[in-house]
């Protein structure tokens, strides 16, 4: 048998190279990657609904059925998408065809879709959590295809949705009301909440500089990471934008003029130069990413 490759500087820079230098994949292959999600997660609701409503309250075996119809697909497509990815949709596809087919049997039966009001919110999150997982695990070997890895530069891939996501999860489930505390009531009530983030970050940090372990520095930067991302994000949010009593529709504006703000400043401002160009000298060009 092969001995175990020491974790040392050459194999440090080999792992680095492996997940380096990525460009992404197609818009129209990872719009078809994702129909999975939704698909999977009808085909469980609707098997649930008219072949497992007697063991609704046994977790073991709908666990089962759950790892069966949602977490099986993700794998294999994420996985193995170029010799499956249009055929897992295709198959994937008729079961709900089949039900909605049947009108009479679906028309006489109330599908329930979700216990609460919004069960897409839950029904997102989840899903998220289980593709962040697969991703980040699978993205060490190569059996998961690199160009689903996070780009370099430009491009769009799987794993470029994280960050992204996780953002707007943690929009769609976060407090709209003003708050009329004092600032500092904010800060510290903000800083509470954000606390177990701030918690992974520097473990983060520590556990990585510590083994020596590989680190892609273009996706961060030296000392950032995700975890100090939506910590930072909440601790702006509690404390600036609910301060500003704002509205829904004006929050809408806010943000578009935000994005539209910072695209003008990579476009023609110069940030883009600065982050792809600028030598790590400081802390802040360090973690210019």
């Amino acid at each position: 048998s092969k001995l175990p490759i020491p974790m040392n500087s050459t194999y440090k820079e080999l792992h680095e190279a492996f997940v380096s230098n990525n460009d992404g994949t197609s818009l129209s292959e990872l719009i078809t990657i994702l129909q999975v999600i939704p698909i999977s997660l009808l085909n469980f609701k609707l098997v649930r609904h008219f072949f497992l409503n007697s063991i609704n309250t046994r977790p073991v075996p709908l666990l089962f059925v759950e790892f069966l119809l949602i977490v099986l697909p993700f794998l294999l497509v994420f996985n193995f998408p170029d010799s499956s990815l249009y055929l897992y949709t295709l198959i994937f596809s008729l079961v709900p065809l089949f039900f909605f087919s049947q009108r009479r049997v679906v028309g006489k039966a109330k599908v329930v879709f979700g216990d609460d009001q919004k069960p897409f919110v839950n029904e997102f999150r989840g899903s998220m959590l289980i593709l962040t997982c697969i991703a980040i695990l699978a993205i060490d070997f190569p059996l998961f295809p690199r160009r689903f890895g996070k780009t370099e530069t430009f491009g769009v891939s799987l794993m470029d949705l994280g960050v992204g996501s996780f953002v707007f999860s943690s929009g769609i489930v976060s407090k709209t009301e003003a708050d009329l505390r004092p600032f500092i009531s904010r800060v510290i009530s903000a800083i509470k909440t954000t606390s177990p983030l701030l918690v992974l970050g520097f473990l983060r940090i520590l556990s990585i500089k510590s083994t020596d372990y590989q680190e892609h520095v273009s996706e961060y930067g030296v000392h950032w990471n995700f975890f100090f991302t939506l910590a930072g994000l909440n601790i702006l949010s509690g404390v600036g934008v609910r301060s500003l009593h704002l509205s829904s529709r004006q929050r809408l504006f806010a943000g578009i003029g935000l994005l539209v703000f910072y695209q003008t400043l990579l476009s023609v401002g110069g940030l883009s130069h600065y982050i792809f160009t600028e030598p790590r000298t400081n802390l802040l060009s360090m973690n210019k990413e």
